[in-house]
């Protein structure tokens, strides 16, 4: 009969038994008084012989089938099963990717409005029924998404973004008010032929009002007309729209902006004098669209260019330059060419803080008209130069100080040598009450790494002569002191008591392959 009675009970409960789903009130009781009886038989075991159904088994395996199902009941009363929903959404959460898989450069770093895909995002829901209601209910959880079409083909309707099912899915999975973060691969650039139309972009309209970040690369037709209400960041790289009707499209909360790789055209349709952050990353443009384009970003905060090439522009000198207000940040990386001299030549930024200025030959004569034109009160400068080109020589240095007294901290990478001359043209005498050059200057930086075969006599320094220019700039005159125990190939001078204070370095140093690294660190 008790045989009988488990038998019964196995199936009666074989719906828990086989799934991970959470038993209801009146199954708890029912199954707690199942796993006494079954507790009870377990405890006889070693002291009686059952006639059962297994009586063809041996004894050994009808225990070990006994034993088994009490632990298949009692799983079904553990906690796992009956976590409270808000417990288990942010275990959810928590085991997700929250981390960004693209690089930017300061304020243009990703916005977060949920976790990253990752490569297995459903497995939570193939847990069981419960942990599926409770995954597909968290806007959250599905609100960044990732879409591949650039294999795109009309003629072919699996490659159709508007019937793509796991797309719409995933955007359903969404709700309907929490921002969204979109990145939309279409047809590669350059892969169309006349026959063969560009990608779709109009399912994207009934989710338009809560997309917060867009990404676009590829082929694409024309964006759906209406309002991105509160998208802020926008991302195009090896882009290109093909429509023969004007786009009207509305970006109120469009602040940044940013373009990588070729673009066949910089798009007319975006609200230029709203932007604060432009990001320009480009194999190619054209000086003179860019030129326009930049005059009308009066609300520029921050502009980053990379540029491989610049095609029709002009040294003009002071002439027609462009005068951008609010603009606190620039960072150009451009190593060819005259790139970096024709944007300092082109602009006026009188409020310029912050500089990262990249170049093949130091632009001296530019540098100090745009200084003189924009008197700016410049107090960072990071200079970055090609490794194997020639580095800016120490009067050149000085004249950049000379225009620049404003100046808090400086950071030279591959730019300058450390040389005598570099050295001596940084002490104050000591009739001065505050340093001649440079007179705010807080931290000071020099990275020069040379190819092994070239390492210059004029770049090496004693260190008493560092130590003394330091000790000659500080008011208190009490002497400077040199690290001790640095990491390999770094050196650090500093006050007694520096304006900037000195936390330490990594212990690892630099490290090339095919060169070696010296790293000075000055802190006044």
């Amino acid at each position: 009969m008790t045989s009988e009675i488990n038998v019964d009970e196995e199936s009666q409960y074989f719906h828990l038994l086989s799934t991970n789903d959470e038993p209801s009130s009146l199954e708890v009781l029912e199954l707690e008084k199942i796993i006494q009886r079954r507790e009870s038989k377990v405890a006889q075991l070693d002291y009686l012989w059952f006639g059962t159904p297994f009586s063809r088994n041996s004894p050994i395996e009808h225990e070990e089938h006994v034993r088994s199902m009490l632990s298949r009941f009692r799983s079904i009363l553990s906690p796992v099963r009956r976590l409270p929903p808000e417990i288990l959404i942010e275990i959810f959460l928590l085991t997700r990717d929250w981390t960004s898989n693209t690089y930017f450069m300061g304020e243009l770093q990703p916005l977060v409005v949920g976790p990253r895909p990752g490569p297995s995002p459903l497995r939570i829901t193939h847990v069981c029924s419960r942990w599926r209601d409770i995954a597909l209910g968290i806007p959250k959880l599905w609100a960044t998404i990732t879409s591949c079409h650039d294999t795109y083909d009309p003629s072919v309707p699996d490659t159709d973004p508007t019937s793509d099912v796991r797309l719409h899915s995933w955007l359903a999975w969404t709700g309907t008010v929490h921002p969204l973060q979109i990145s939309f691969n279409g047809r590669l650039l350059g892969a169309n032929s006349e026959d063969v139309q560009a990608t779709p972009l109009s399912w994207m309209q009934p989710y338009m009002l809560r997309i917060k970040e867009l990404s676009l690369s590829g082929d694409f037709e024309a964006l759906p007309g209406g309002f991105f209400l509160i998208l802020e960041l926008l991302i195009m790289s090896d882009f290109s729209m093909h429509s023969i009707r004007r786009i009207r499209a509305y970006f109120p909360s469009l602040r940044r902006v940013n373009f990588r790789g070729h673009l066949e055209h910089l798009p007319n349709f975006l609200p230029w004098g709203q932007l604060t952050h432009l990001d320009l990353s480009l194999e190619t443009a054209d000086g003179d669209t860019l030129l326009d384009i930049l005059s009308f970003c009066f609300s520029l905060v921050k502009l980053e260019t990379s540029f491989s090439d610049i095609d029709n522009y002009e040294l003009d000198g002071d002439e027609n330059t462009i005068l951008l207000p609010s603009l606190s940040s620039i960072v150009t990386q451009n190593y060819y060419g005259e790139i970096t001299m024709w944007l300092l030549s082109s602009l006026t930024l009188p409020f310029l803080e912050a500089a990262y200025i990249s170049y093949e030959t130091w632009p001296g004569p530019t540098y100090s008209a745009f200084q003189a034109r924009s008197s700016c009160p410049l107090t960072s400068l990071t200079l970055d130069h090609a490794m194997d080109a020639e580095r800016m020589e120490a009067a050149d240095f000085m004249t950049l100080l000379r225009e620049t007294p404003s100046l808090v901290e400086i950071i030279s990478s591959n730019a300058i040598y450390i040389t005598p001359a570099l050295i001596a043209g940084l002490v104050s005498s000591a009739q001065a009450s505050c340093p001649r050059l440079a007179p705010k200057l807080e931290y000071f930086a020099i990275w020069n790494a040379y190819p092994l075969a070239n390492i210059r006599a004029t770049t090496m320094v004693d260190d008493k002569a560092i130590l003394d220019m330091v000790t000659s700039r500080d008011p208190s005159e009490k002497p400077a002191v040199l690290e001790a125990n640095p990491p390999p190939g770094v050196r650090v001078f500093r006050c007694q008591v520096p304006k900037r204070p000195y936390f330490g370095l990594s212990p690892e140093g630099d490290k090339l392959e095919d060169g070696v690294s010296r790293n000075v660190h000055i802190y006044f």
